[in-house]
């Protein structure tokens, strides 16, 4: 499975993904291929998908359903996804995709930006998960950081960082130098990664190649 990371703080939300996907053809052989996980919904908001690959399906699928009705308010949009991804996943047929490989039957979808309605802090992200072939679409409960699939040695060191105080270059470099050395051990995981940063500003995107990326 592919990596994402995303941690919110004083500066924003940063959100950081590899590239990678990977086909299986009929006789089982890997073919791996690149592919974005990110899916802007607006100026403010970011849709991803991490998992089985209808997710990305899912996901323009929603990109166009925003668009369709002319949603712009964040909290329009969250309200709008949970059902929608929820029966898009019940309704999805349980193929082979998602047979064999346990890894292939989980799906994730987060979205990210201006989406909770308060003016104030108009900040969030929220986790949508389906974790073998027969789970439930179901919302997930985070702190301010999240990594799919789980991985305690990065969770650790974001958990060390104040986030009223880290800046958003220390975030975007911890996460992609993670993501450099995970590459090197799994072959799930490829470059370019994908760092954007989400504010009330807007969405900055870019992307790193492994050779661009430092040991802290």
């Amino acid at each position: 499975m592919s990596q994402i990371i995303l941690y919110q703080g004083a500066c924003g939300i940063v959100l950081t993904t590899d590239s990678r996907a990977v086909h299986f053809t009929e006789s089982g052989e890997p073919r791996y291929f690149t592919i974005s996980k990110l899916y802007p919904l607006g100026a403010t908001i970011l849709l991803a998908t991490v998992g089985a690959g209808y997710g990305h399906s899912l996901c323009r699928a929603f990109q166009m359903r925003v668009q369709q009705m002319r949603l712009t308010r964040g909290e329009d949009v969250i309200d709008l996804a949970f059902p929608f991804f929820r029966d898009a996943v019940q309704a999805h047929p349980n193929d082979g995709e998602q047979e064999g490989d346990p890894e292939l039957q989980k799906v994730y979808f987060i979205i990210a930006g201006t989406i909770t309605g308060n003016p104030d802090n108009p900040l969030g992200f929220a986790v949508y998960a389906a974790e073998h072939a027969a789970d439930p679409l179901h919302p997930l409960s985070t702190g301010h950081f999240v990594c799919i699939p789980r991985q305690l040695s990065l969770e650790r060191r974001l958990l060390t960082l104040t986030p009223g105080e880290v800046s958003c270059e220390q975030v975007e470099e911890l996460c992609t130098n993670f993501l450099v050395r995970l590459a090197s051990s799994s072959e799930d995981i490829g470059a370019p990664f994908i760092v954007s940063r989400i504010s009330t500003g807007g969405i900055h995107t870019r992307t790193v190649e492994a050779s661009a990326a430092q040991e802290p």
